[in-house]
């Protein structure tokens, strides 16, 4: 049963499965770990990032659709499935993009680097790379999407430490009322939520076992980006892009000097 959502829809379907003792196995997948732990007392295999070799394999077959990878590809095939950190469905959906285009080494090299952004402006499979993700954020509780939403702050590829990022939802008021325990506590439980839902990657860990810092896919990133502006929850400004819509949050990243001298306040 591949990617069940919630622990209501594991019970409504379980009974259709008898345990007769006979041998057979049930393999479900979720994006939620919470659901995997509802749905048996054996403990969930937790799927892992691929790393460099793995996201070259599954890059290659499906550029070359099985086929030898001509050795001059080789060094920017390696860089272009590397700029994926690992995430399959980003590897795929960008293998079917080269694939399908001419194949030369002027084109590929515009990709080393830029991998995010032909993910997101490119690909006729985008539209179903997006709909996977954001299927992730619309299932978030109310509660939790501002906090998923706040990653976008950070710039691409950063390691973002946790105590500040929990002082920050604290400060912007995310959390909601604790009772006895305090904001910070409510707040760790908050992001240890969207680990276990997969929006959000483990970087380190203290020694005790919580999170030191953690940081977001990139492509995931986009998403906060994109959600945030539809609802003007938060704008990202780069050195590329020296605009603003008036969102209520503002992320300058690059050179601030250029940014202020462009909108001097009144």
């Amino acid at each position: 049963m591949d990617d069940v959502w919630s622990n209501e829809v594991w019970d409504e379907v379980r009974s259709a499965f008898p345990n007769d003792s006979n041998g057979s196995r049930i393999l479900i997948t979720s994006r939620n770990k919470v659901v995997a732990l509802h749905a048996s007392l054996t403990p969930p295999h937790l799927l892992s990032f691929l790393d460099k070799y793995e996201s070259w394999e599954l890059f290659k077959k499906n550029v070359f659709r099985g086929g030898i990878c001509p050795p001059e590809f080789e060094t920017l095939g390696r860089q272009i499935a590397e700029g994926c950190h690992g995430l399959p469905l980003s590897i795929v959906v960008l293998a079917g993009l080269l694939a399908n285009k001419e194949r030369s080494l002027h084109i590929w090299s515009k990709f080393v680097g830029h991998v995010s952004s032909f993910l997101i402006t490119q690909a006729e499979d985008t539209i179903i790379c997006e709909k996977i993700l954001s299927l992730s954020y619309t299932d978030l509780p109310r509660y939790l999407k501002p906090c998923f939403l706040y990653f976008g702050m950070y710039p691409e590829d950063h390691e973002i430490p946790v105590r500040q990022l929990i002082h920050l939802w604290v400060a912007e008021g995310f959390i909601q009322h604790t009772g006895q325990r305090f904001p910070e506590d409510v707040a760790e439980m908050y992001l240890e939520n969207l680990i276990d839902r997969s929006l959000i990657q483990v970087a380190r860990r203290r020694v005790d076992g919580g999170v030191k810092a953690c940081r977001i896919h990139d492509l995931l990133r986009e998403l906060c980006i994109s959600e945030s502006a539809k609802g003007m929850f938060l704008e990202v400004q780069s050195e590329n892009r020296l605009d603003t819509n008036n969102s209520r949050r503002l992320s300058i990243q690059g050179n601030t000097r250029q940014y202020m001298s462009l909108n001097p306040c009144p």
